[in-house]
C-alpha cells in the first residue's frame, strides 16, 4: 500500500491540475471515502470497556433496570468480548471469564483508539477545511466547480501549493500523514515558499523598494494577463501570483482593468460578502512592503480609490455599462484561461 501510494504522489506531482481526491492523498495519504469511512466508525475510546476471554457462555439474564446495558443477550464461550468494568470483574469472580489483555496492554490499547479517533476526526475537518477552501476560491479550479461534481473538480496545482504554504501552521496537525511514506506536498510547497522568498528578495525583482504606489503601474494584456512595472522595471503577472491566491488576482485583474474608483455596485456583494477587498489590501502591502493603504475607501465619495497607475490596452471609450462587471471583462479577453465570472 505505501508503495502504490508513493508510485502515485509522484506520478501526480508535475500534473497541472489534481482531482479533489488527489489532494487529499497528498495531504492525508486517503481519500474522501476512507476518511468519511473512518469518521464515521471510529468513536471516543471508553476507558471503562475491558476486554475479557469467555470460559463459559453466558447470558445476560439480570433485569434491566440493573447497570450493564450491553450489546447481545449471549457472551460465547472462546470469544473475546468488550464488556464494561463492573461486568467484566462479575464473569471473572465467577470464573465464567478471564482477563485477555493486561493492564499495560489495556492503556495502550487506549491510547491507540484516542489517537485513531483524534486522526478521524483531524483528517475530517481538514477534508471539509479543503472543500471550503475550493468553494471560497483561495484555490483555484480549472473547470467550474458549480457545474461538475465534487470528484470530477480539477484543481490548480499552484494554487492548491499556494493555500497549503500560506495556511501550513493549521493544516499541518490535520494531516496525520504517513509516516512511512515521503511527504512530497511538503516538499514541494516547502521549494515554491523557498522561489517565492527568493523572487521577492532578489533586487532586480525588488519590489519592496518603492516608496509609494505611484512607483506601482499594472497594465491589463489583451492575453488576460497583466504586466507589472516596479519603479520604471517591467515584470511579468508571476510577480504578482507568487504573492497571492487566484482569487485575489482575478479582483486584482477586474480593478486595473477599469482603472477607475469602484462602489459596492461596481462589484459582487460575493466580493464585498467575504472581504476580498480588505485581503488584496493587506497581500498588496506585504508583497510591496508599502505601508500605504492601495486601495483606500473614501468615504465621501462612497467608494474606493486606487493609488497605483492602471493601464489597459483596451481603448477606453469602447467599453459599455455591462463591461464593468467580471463576466464583461471575460467576453472581452480572448483566452482567458480562468473565467473571472465564476470567481465573484
Amino acid at each position: 500500500m505505501k508503495n502504490k501510494l508513493q508510485e502515485k504522489l509522484k506520478r501526480l506531482k508535475n500534473s497541472s491540475a489534481w482531482t479533489f481526491d488527489e489532494v487529499l492523498e497528498f495531504l492525508t495519504g486517503t481519500t474522501s471515502t476512507q476518511i468519511e469511512d473512518l469518521e464515521s466508525r471510529v468513536h471516543p475510546p471508553v476507558p471503562d470497556i475491558r476486554y475479557v476471554l469467555m470460559l463459559e457462555t453466558r447470558q445476560k439474564t439480570w433485569p434491566a433496570r440493573e447497570e450493564y446495558d450491553e450489546r447481545h443477550e449471549f457472551y460465547t464461550k472462546g470469544n473475546v468480548e468488550p464488556v464494561r468494568k463492573s461486568l467484566a470483574e462479575h464473569f471473572i469472580k465467577n470464573g465464567w471469564a478471564k482477563d485477555s489483555e493486561s493492564s499495560a496492554e489495556r492503556k495502550n490499547r487506549i491510547k491507540k483508539e484516542e489517537n485513531q479517533y483524534l486522526q478521524a476526526q483531524d483528517q475530517f475537518t481538514l477534508l471539509k477545511m479543503l472543500k471550503r477552501a475550493i468553494q471560497d476560491r483561495d484555490i483555484d479550479s480549472v473547470n467550474d466547480i458549480d457545474t461538475y461534481p465534487i470528484e470530477k473538480w480539477r484543481l490548480e496545482r499552484g494554487s492548491v501549493l499556494s493555500w497549503f504554504v500560506t495556511n501550513r501552521k493549521t493544516i499541518s496537525p490535520l494531516r496525520h500523514f504517513p509516516n512511512d511514506t515521503k511527504d512530497i506536498l511538503n516538499a514541494m510547497a516547502q521549494k515554491r515558499k523557498v522561489h517565492s522568498q527568493n523572487q521577492l528578495e532578489s533586487k532586480s525583482q525588488a519590489p519592496q523598494n518603492i516608496d509609494s504606489w505611484n512607483q506601482l503601474t499594472l497594465c491589463v494584456l489583451g492575453s488576460g494577463q497583466m504586466e507589472v512595472t516596479v519603479a520604471g522595471e517591467t515584470f511579468g503577472d508571476d510577480l504578482l501570483k507568487e504573492i497571492m491566491p487566484g482569487y485575489l488576482y482575478r479582483l486584482l485583474f477586474h480593478i486595473t482593468a477599469h482603472a477607475k474608483p469602484f462602489d459596492n455596485i461596481s462589484i459582487s456583494k460575493e466580493v464585498f460578502k467575504k472581504e476580498y477587498i480588505p485581503r488584496l489590501r493587506k497581500v498588496l502591502q506585504k508583497g510591496f512592503k508599502v505601508n500605504e493603504d492601495p486601495i483606500p475607501y473614501n468615504k465621501k465619495a462612497k467608494g474606493y480609490e486606487i493609488k497605483f497607475k492602471c493601464n489597459s490596452n483596451f481603448p477606453e471609450e469602447s467599453f459599455v455599462p455591462q463591461d464593468a462587471t467580471p463576466a464583461g471583462v471575460a467576453r472581452r479577453i480572448k483566452n482567458v484561461k480562468r473565467s473571472i465570472d465564476e470567481h465573484f
